[in-house]
């Protein structure tokens, strides 16, 4: 495997804004050639003008304000079905980290999504799993604007979080509030917190004892 990136590229979708510039981190499988898992990185300020982040369709996140200007946002991430998702996380968080280090940023927050094709009832058993050990710190949480009904649900299905769901914990990330309803793709959407201090990655390991 092969991290390959930032590749940045400017970007004319209205949804995030006029200037905006997007970093793309790719992991390519050096023996057959075939990208097997990207994500968009997204910066909080372009020529000094601060926007908002995408999530706050779904999230109200001023308790993150604190963070703004070191925090990117992360999108679209995307592994191919026939790689383990703990894997490819690996390789994305470790050229994660060395974005983040390079650009002087703390912080990157992202979104999972679990479907809700059996009413919600795993979504709302992740969370409570979840929630035991991996919370953000309570001032440091994000407010689904429409949440999940939790306390309607069963949250006490014997089941592991999704692949993706339980890779971004494993890098380091904390949930950072309730999931957030999003009717549009019949999914609960996890708000994920991941601080550069956390990571469990290679190039943030070397990187932060280096810095101590």
């Amino acid at each position: 495997m092969d991290e390959t990136g930032p590749i940045r590229s400017p970007d004319d979708a209205p949804r995030f804004g006029a200037g905006t510039i997007r970093t793309h981190l790719v992991v390519r499988d050096l023996h057959s050639g075939r990208i097997v898992g990207a994500c968009r990185v997204i910066a909080p300020q372009i020529d000094g003008r601060a926007d908002g982040y995408i999530c706050e369709r779904l999230f109200d996140m001023r308790m993150l304000e604190v963070l703004r200007g070191r925090m990117v946002e992360l999108g679209g991430a995307c592994i191919d079905r026939d790689y383990r998702p703990a894997t490819i996380m690996q390789h994305l968080g470790t050229s994660l980290a060395r974005y983040l280090v390079e650009n002087r940023y703390d912080f990157a927050f992202g979104c999972a999504a679990v479907s809700l094709a059996d009413g919600g009832h795993a979504a709302a058993s992740a969370f409570r799993s979840l929630g035991e050990n991996h919370l953000s710190p309570i001032d440091l949480r994000a407010v689904p604007r429409a949440r999940l009904p939790l306390e309607a649900l069963r949250d006490f299905l014997q089941q592991s979080p999704p692949a993706l769901l339980r890779a971004y914990v494993d890098l380091g990330a904390w949930v950072c509030g309730e999931p957030a309803l999003d009717a549009d793709r019949d999914c609960a959407v996890f708000p994920l917190l991941i601080p550069l201090a956390r990571m469990r990655v290679r190039y943030a390991r070397h990187f932060l004892t280096r810095a101590a």
